[in-house]
């Protein structure tokens, strides 16, 4: 049987006027999760699977803005100190393990994590946006400083954080009012005269 497969449909991004008009105080998370500088590393990994976040804005006692903690700041510290490679996943760091004992490693990792602050590792100017500014610029900043989410300053006071996820739950919601239903595709399978006939 002979088939015959349509070309991909290749989706045209459409930006909605509606998303142009959106700010970051349309989509940011307002409640917000923080750590301060003097949070062991291991409470704060906790934290993060407690809320399942990959980062968190850290605070000091005033509830200033003093930087940004990333699963990605711990796994670099712990690279750093422990020499554990930059893992993506759980089989990585068994691959590490391999050459040296498990338990050596292991806790190696977690004498670190618990003895090390989050001062030691978090990222210490971090790009920030205000509610009022366009949510499409901030996504713009986003991609730019490669980061997956910006604090959200009120002034000086931290009001809110701006993640990747809200910008496409956004553009997502904009969408969803604004066009009409994507029309599903599906491959065509067409079988010749004499494949029939068989």
């Amino acid at each position: 049987m002979l088939e015959s497969v349509h070309p991909p449909v290749r989706a045209t991004p459409v930006v909605p006027d509606a998303f142009r008009a959106l700010t970051v105080g349309d989509a940011m998370t307002r409640s917000v999760y923080t750590v301060t500088p003097k949070w062991s590393l291991l409470d704060a990994a906790r934290a993060m699977r407690s809320h399942h976040v990959s980062g968190m804005p850290v605070v000091d006692d005033s509830d200033r803005l003093v930087g940004v903690l990333s699963e990605s700041d711990i796994v670099q510290e712990l690279h750093a100190a422990t020499g554990v490679a930059h893992a993506r996943g759980v089989l990585d760091l068994f691959l590490a393990a391999a050459g040296l004992r498990r338990h050596e490693l292991i806790d190696n990792c977690l004498h670190h994590l618990e003895h090390r602050k989050v001062a030691d590792a978090m990222a210490r100017r971090p790009v920030t946006v205000a509610p009022d500014d366009s949510l499409g610029e901030a996504a713009r900043v986003m991609r730019r400083f490669n980061v997956n989410r910006v604090p959200v300053l009120g002034g000086e006071r931290l009001v809110g954080i701006l993640t990747r996820q809200d910008v496409v739950e956004a553009l997502s919601r904009v969408s969803s009012r604004s066009e009409p239903a994507p029309r599903r595709f599906t491959r065509g399978v067409r079988a010749d005269a004499t494949s029939r006939a068989m």
